[in-house]
């Protein structure tokens, strides 16, 4: 028998079945996202156009074909490339390059690699390293610095070889505070894994933040990995390898922030 009212029953059914397949839809495709987003690469960064300074194009365009580096899909032979024969050192995010040109000038000695998406801090580097007398091999007509204005997870994959880096530096990697935002830190496992198989023994690998939630991100990082012995952080507060403080360090210090700093030792690999 079928009721007066089988017609508003009906609907009813087929609203609500409307309703748990729109939902059940939305859940797997937000699950087929994750997944996706699990196998890509991590991008610690968001592209910034940023205004450039006259000086910034300036450098970028009279000193950039001498210094950067781009759409290289191998790995390059830094011996050729810089003419010599010597340590390397890559920086990580050098912002305007404070401290990168600050390396260059206090031990010439040493190739460096500098990597940096944001093209005012390249340019701003240029500039301070063109325009300022730095001491390097009379023999050269440049300095023995390389940058890339690519991202970094890209370089270290594809660039450079395995235990080549004499030392690494990430100082004040964006701490990306929000939970939902944690995925995009630079420091943790699946980076730090390719950061030590760029690293040689005894190579050093320092890092340095005022986040103090990322601080205590790094310490448990860092006790994960056995073949890290730590230097004494005081050392490197008394007598840093490069007496410079970055801007950000500077920001920090402004904001009463604690520096954190580490120089971890890589004993084996």
């Amino acid at each position: 028998m079928i009721h007066h009212d089988s017609p508003f029953l009906v609907n009813l059914l087929c609203d609500r079945l409307a309703y748990y397949t729109h939902h059940i839809l939305k859940r797997l495709l937000v699950k087929k996202r994750f997944i996706k987003n699990q196998s890509q690469p991590i991008q610690s960064y968001v592209m910034r156009s940023g205004r450039m300074t006259i000086g910034q194009k300036q450098a970028l365009h009279r000193y950039g074909p001498n210094y950067i580096v781009s759409n290289c899909k191998y790995i390059i032979d830094f011996k050729e490339l810089f003419g010599r024969k010597a340590p390397l050192v890559l920086e990580i995010g050098f912002g305007m390059g404070e401290h990168l040109a600050a390396m260059v000038a206090q031990y010439p000695e040493n190739n460096y690699l500098g990597v940096e998406v944001y093209r005012p801090g390249v340019g701003s580097f240029l500039r301070q390293l063109c325009e300022t007398t730095v001491s390097h091999d009379p023999g050269t007509s440049t300095y023995p610095v390389r940058v890339f204005l690519e991202d970094a997870i890209n370089i270290l994959q594809h660039n450079i070889a395995d235990h080549s880096l004499q030392e690494i530096w990430l100082l004040f990697p964006d701490p990306w505070p929000k939970r939902r935002h944690h995925k995009r830190r630079l420091m943790q496992p699946i980076v730090l894994n390719l950061l030590l198989k760029k690293l040689c023994v005894e190579g050093m690998l320092y890092v340095a933040t005022d986040h103090a939630d990322y601080a205590t991100h790094i310490n448990r990082l860092f006790a994960c990995y056995p073949v890290l012995q730590a230097e004494a952080s005081s050392a490197w507060n008394a007598h840093p390898p490069v007496d410079l403080a970055t801007k950000y360090e500077q920001y920090g210090r402004r904001r009463g922030h604690t520096i954190h700093r580490w120089a971890m030792r890589l004993t084996e690999v």
